[in-house]
Order: C-alpha cells, then sequence, then structure tokens
C-alpha cells in the first residue's frame, strides 16, 4: 500500500511542486487549496477545495481523511531549511523566510518539535565543512 500525503497550499509553487513530487515518488497525494494545483504530473490526485483561513471548513473537510500517513509541506520546509543550514551562512531569520517559514520563531518551534534542538544547534552539528 502506498503511503498517503496531506499538501497544505498546494496551488501555490512550493506545494504544486511538492505535489508534482510525491506523485513521482508513486505517493497517494492529497492536495489542499482553494484552486486546484497545476502540476507537470499526468498521475491522478484528489484536490480538497478548501481555503486554509477558513479553520471551520478546513476541520469539516480534513475530519474523514484518517488514510493520511504524512502532511507534507512542513516536512518540505524543514527539509529545506535543513539544507541551508547545513550549506550556507544565512541567518536564521533568512534560512526561515527561504524555507517557507512565517517567521524565524515558526522555524524554531517546528526544529524543537520535530528534531528536538535549535535552528542552532542543527547548524553547529550538521554544517558541511567548506561550504558557501
Amino acid at each position: 500500500m502506498a503511503n498517503t500525503v496531506l499538501i497544505a497550499g498546494a496551488s501555490g509553487l512550493v506545494g504544486a511542486a511538492c505535489v508534482d513530487r510525491f506523485l513521482d515518488d508513486d505517493w497517494n497525494v492529497i492536495a489542499v487549496s482553494r484552486r486546484r494545483p497545476e502540476v507537470f504530473s499526468d498521475k491522478p490526485f484528489q484536490h480538497l477545495p478548501l481555503d486554509l483561513r477558513d479553520e471551520a471548513a478546513m476541520r469539516e473537510g480534513v475530519q474523514d481523511l484518517s488514510d493520511v500517513t504524512h502532511v507534507g509541506l512542513r516536512q518540505q520546509r524543514l527539509l529545506r531549511a535543513r539544507q541551508l543550514l547545513e550549506t550556507t551562512e544565512l541567518s536564521i531569520p533568512a534560512v526561515a523566510a527561504r524555507s517557507g517559514f512565517g517567521s524565524d520563531v515558526a522555524l524554531r518551534v517546528c526544529f524543537a518539535r520535530e528534531l528536538g534542538f535549535s535552528p542552532q544547534a542543527y547548524r553547529r552539528a550538521f554544517r558541511v565543512p567548506g561550504a558557501a
């Protein structure tokens, strides 16, 4: 059985790229956005036309999605932030902005929750020697 990923904000640039990537890797994709994402893949996916700013509609729209095994956009943002921390000298606020987090605080909270330490500690531990 294939994994199922829910991608919030799927009609945006990053979201649509995530939809394509997961479809290419043979995942079942549930795309959540007001507009249907424009993707390159011809593979089918489920689109939930929901406004991410409407909490009640979101709660109702996703309540029956018990088959979701992964939530993708946060993980894609986290992956991008990790890559930037490993390979650049960008400031933490710049890493947060370039990886799609709303603020450096949101980046720090995600790192603490998902990885168990701060972005600064991650950079110290996993910095690629000789990276720009």
